[in-house]
C-alpha cells in the first residue's frame, strides 16, 4: 500500500455575489471525503460561520462529468 500526497486548490464562494476564495490543501490518496471536508471547514471557518445548516458537501467537477462525493470514499 503506497501512500502519496498532493496539493489541491479548493474554491469557496459564500454567495453568488461574493468573490471566490481559495485554499490549497495537502491531501493523501488515503484521505476520505469526510476528513477532507473537515479540513476545508477548518480552513474556511470564518466564512462558513455565516452558514446556518452546518451541512457541507464536496463536489468534483471535470469537463465531461462531475458529482457529489460520498463521505465514505
Amino acid at each position: 500500500n503506497l501512500e502519496y500526497f498532493g496539493v489541491v486548490r479548493f474554491f469557496f464562494r459564500p454567495d453568488e455575489h461574493d468573490r471566490f476564495q481559495s485554499k490549497c490543501i495537502r491531501i493523501s490518496n488515503t484521505a476520505t471525503a469526510r476528513s477532507l471536508v473537515n479540513v476545508l471547514v477548518e480552513k474556511f471557518h470564518p466564512d462558513l460561520n455565516v452558514l446556518t445548516t452546518g451541512r457541507y458537501a464536496l463536489y468534483e467537477y471535470h469537463q465531461a462529468s462531475g458529482g457529489k462525493l460520498d463521505f465514505d470514499t
